[in-house]
């Protein structure tokens, strides 16, 4: 890491430039110039409906993420999973023996309930008083 810089920490003075070489005015950011192009309407045939109608370029990536999820692209499933739902957080746990650490690994929130559970079982412990009334298993719909 850098050295600090407090004179950065000043509010720029009015008229004052701070980053004289920056973007130019004028010139578009990646995300405008995406977001311009998924604008453009096309005409598409609807899968559905087999009639040809006009759609934004945006609405047919879309409908292709769709199509790839249903046809069983996990991949495709995991980006809209993750764009309904939010990402699942990620943990990094060191498993340690002695003063080695044998694994270092990401594992998500779930994960982690799921072992902090498992560790919770084999050294004995009872588990947390807000889940000792919860029965073991899936709750039915």
């Amino acid at each position: 890491m850098g050295e600090l810089h407090p004179e950065n920490l000043i509010p720029a003075k009015k008229g004052e430039i701070r980053n004289p070489k920056g973007r130019p005015k004028g010139s578009y950011s990646l995300t405008a110039i995406l977001r311009k192009a998924l604008q453009r309407e096309i005409d598409f045939k609807d899968p559905i409906t087999q009639e040809k109608v006009k759609k934004t370029l945006g609405d047919v990536v879309m409908m292709q993420l769709i199509s790839a999820a249903v046809k069983g692209d996990i991949s495709a499933i995991r980006e809209i999973a993750d764009r309904i739902e939010g990402k699942t957080a990620q943990t990094k746990i060191n498993v340690v023996q002695g003063d080695q650490v044998i694994n270092n690994m990401n594992i998500s929130k779930e994960q982690g309930e799921e072992l902090d559970a498992f560790i919770l079982e084999r050294i004995g412990r009872a588990q947390p008083a807000e889940f000792s009334d919860m029965e073991p298993g899936l709750p039915e719909d």
